[in-house]
């Protein structure tokens, strides 16, 4: 649901990851002093004409603070723009809307009215657009618009605290709970100091960031590359918990409001990822993103292999009852049904494949 947002951030921070490494094997050949033969006179002049050691590790460690943060606060804010671009989809009434939102919205919208002027911050949005989300919702109007200004208000850093009082307008009343349950951040955490906390992590890169941007960064308080790379993970992984948060909740929503092609369900769960599915008439192909549904709520789970007959295949039709194995991205119980959102303005495409629906989205 959030694929393109959390792909363009992995990519950003593997890059991210890959300068710091490169720039310190550079420093490495800068300080060894060690001979180049003649071919490499080009590559040795440039290193020549580097920074002093000191110098250059200041200017990195600067400069990945920075960037990290940045793409921190782009997710973020991008995540946060993109749920209130959905929540009229899911929430056909503007009274349905979560009571935090609704408040929020109404606050929010009302201090950026007070404030707007052609030389405000909030100089890009017309006047009309700033009242009239909130004038279309309140009047029960379908086609009503959050303004997503309204719930980034707040000019403080995005630390932990601030964090969590952003997705609590979105109705999330402890997003950093969720976060903290993932396996993915538990097992990351074990990589750190066992008195640090997520929180205590990300006022530390938050804290790093400021000074690098505001203040002057002595060599004793430069973090070396690896520890660098450990803030890139930890932020990867925050990042991509908080999209998964927010992806169960719409999908949780919509399941119950949507016509939903039911694959199969889960009867026995091995290692690895691999459940044995007894599907129901239709198809299933690799790759293509399934709604895990539990009681509980929903979760995005996509194909990551298909064996049928002891045979792997790409993609096969299924007939009522045919028992197939099915290894997946998530770890899912027993008893889990696996079901496919069809478009809501065709539901006569029950079973049928949606060649213009990507396979690693939903279409809402």
């Amino acid at each position: 649901m959030f694929s393109s947002l959390t792909g363009r951030l992995i990519q950003e921070i593997e890059a991210l990851k890959s300068l710091l490494a490169v720039d310190s094997r550079l420093r490495e050949l800068q300080v060894s002093g060690h001979a180049l033969v003649t071919s490499d006179q080009a590559f040795a002049q440039i290193l020549s004409r580097g920074p002093n050691r000191i110098s250059w590790m200041i200017y990195d460690h600067c400069a990945a603070v920075t960037r990290l943060y940045a793409l921190y606060e782009y997710f973020v804010e991008e995540l946060v723009q993109d749920y209130l671009r959905r929540l009229p989809e899911i929430f056909a009434s503007y009274s349905d809307l979560p009571p935090s939102t609704r408040s929020q919205h109404r606050i929010g919208a009302g201090q950026i009215m007070q404030k707007w002027s052609e030389s405000s911050p909030y100089k890009h949005l017309a006047e009309e657009t700033i009242a009239s989300g909130l004038v279309d919702g309140l009047r029960g109007q379908r086609n009503y618009k959050l303004l997503p200004d309204a719930f980034l208000i707040d000019p403080q850093n995005y630390r932990a605290d601030i964090l969590a009082r952003i997705f609590g307008y979105l109705g999330f009343c402890d997003c950093l709970s969720f976060v903290k349950k993932q396996p993915d951040l538990k097992i990351f955490m074990l990589t750190r100091d066992s008195t640090e906390t997520p929180e205590t992590l990300l006022h530390e890169i938050v804290e790093r960031r400021n000074q690098a941007s505001h203040g002057s960064v002595s060599y004793n308080e430069i973090v070396s590359v690896s520890e660098l790379a450990s803030y890139a993970d930890f932020i990867r992984i925050l990042c991509g918990n908080l999209s998964e948060m927010i992806e169960r909740n719409i999908l949780s929503r919509i399941v119950e409001t949507r016509i939903n092609d039911n694959v199969g369900q889960v009867i026995k769960v091995f290692s690895g990822n691999i459940v044995g599915l007894r599907c129901n008439p239709g198809y299933i192909r690799v790759g293509e993103r399934l709604i895990a549904r539990r009681p509980n709520g929903a979760m995005g789970a996509t194909v990551v292999s298909i064996e049928t007959n002891h045979q792997r295949c790409e993609e096969t039709k299924l007939v009522n009852g045919q028992e197939i194995g099915v290894k997946l991205d998530k770890k899912i119980k027993d008893g889990t049904l696996l079901m496919r959102l069809m478009p809501a303005t065709d539901p006569n495409l029950l079973h049928q494949p949606n060649e213009n629906m990507p396979l690693d989205n939903y279409e809402i």
